[in-house]
């Protein structure tokens, strides 16, 4: 399984790579939001999941991949894309533009109740692409960890993207079910 906005980037390219590397490989991969993700590892639908380390119980094993910044997305005209980094602090009283997809949202506003900071959300988007749509089209300032390899949004608007330098890192996982050991064919694709 691998969480929705993740998939874009990351399993078109797993696939091909395992198609060379390992064609004896089969199985359906499953697209997901986070809630449907965790609960396929849970109740065994799904062996293997590359996700965010959000909303996983503690029967999910972990291997952390990568650690990523959360991004600032920007019209390229917006006052805070001359800058080169930015902090929450910058985007406290900016309307902010967030998908709207279970978790992410809590997510990001802890961050700004961590520094003690206040949150406007002006959009709540249905999706990372339509979320960066709206920040291209300067109706406030989109938030994201997932960060696709564009930089425009769909409707071919230019896009500015800033890391937030005091927002420390969510871990990029590979997770399964603790008390159930993948597969050896689990193993291999994991290994890719």
């Amino acid at each position: 399984a691998v969480f929705e906005d993740l998939a874009a980037a990351c399993l078109a390219p797993l696939l091909a790579h395992a198609a060379r590397h390992a064609p004896d490989l089969r199985g359906p991969a499953q697209v997901m939001g986070f809630e449907a993700l965790a609960q396929a590892l849970t109740h065994g639908r799904a062996d293997l999941a590359l996700t965010w380390d959000l909303g996983l119980e503690s029967s999910i094993a972990r291997r952390v991949l990568a650690r990523i910044a959360p991004q600032a997305v920007l019209a390229p005209d917006h006052p805070l894309a001359a800058k080169s980094t930015l902090c929450l602090q910058d985007l406290a009283d900016q309307p902010l533009i967030l998908a709207d997809q279970g978790l992410s949202i809590g997510h990001m506003r802890a961050l700004f109740a961590q520094k003690g900071l206040p949150m406007q959300i002006r959009h709540r988007t249905a999706s990372l692409d339509l979320m960066r749509s709206y920040a291209a089209n300067g109706l406030g300032v989109g938030l994201s960890y997932t960060n696709p390899a564009t930089s425009h949004s769909h409707d071919g608007k230019p896009l500015t993207l800033r890391v937030l330098t005091d927002a420390g890192t969510e871990p990029l996982i590979l997770a399964h079910l603790a008390q159930n050991p993948p597969s050896a064919a689990a193993l291999r694709l994991a290994a890719l």
